[in-house]
């Protein structure tokens, strides 16, 4: 199941850059296992003015008997038009591995 939200009021997740202390309201959505409520997947998309658009995508891998955990983390950043290099992309890829619940012994 899919669940989608846009951010309408603060606080909001983001906060703008350069110490402005301004809310950047976002957008995205939670993929949900319709039989146990894990969160499978969630994205996080969010624009900063003219300068930065943001997304974030997360997907989740199960720990322990109710635990999740990150498994893969993606981001993407792109410059806008009101910089000095716009359309400017930087892409990063995370990945979680030997993850254990809280609580488990070190390996």
């Amino acid at each position: 199941m899919r669940v989608d939200y846009t951010e309408q009021a603060t606080p909001t997740l983001a906060w703008a850059p350069r110490g402005s202390a301004r809310a950047v309201r976002s957008q995205g959505s939670f993929w949900i296992a319709p039989g146990t409520g894990r969160v499978l997947k969630a994205t996080l998309i969010w624009t900063e003015g003219l300068f930065l658009t943001s997304d974030f995508t997360i997907t989740y891998q199960p720990v322990g008997s109710s635990g999740i955990a990150p498994a893969v983390l993606q981001e993407r950043y792109r410059t806008l038009s009101d910089v000095a290099a716009p359309g400017m992309l930087f892409e990063m890829t995370s990945r979680y591995t030997n993850v254990r619940a809280a609580g488990s012994p070190a390996r």
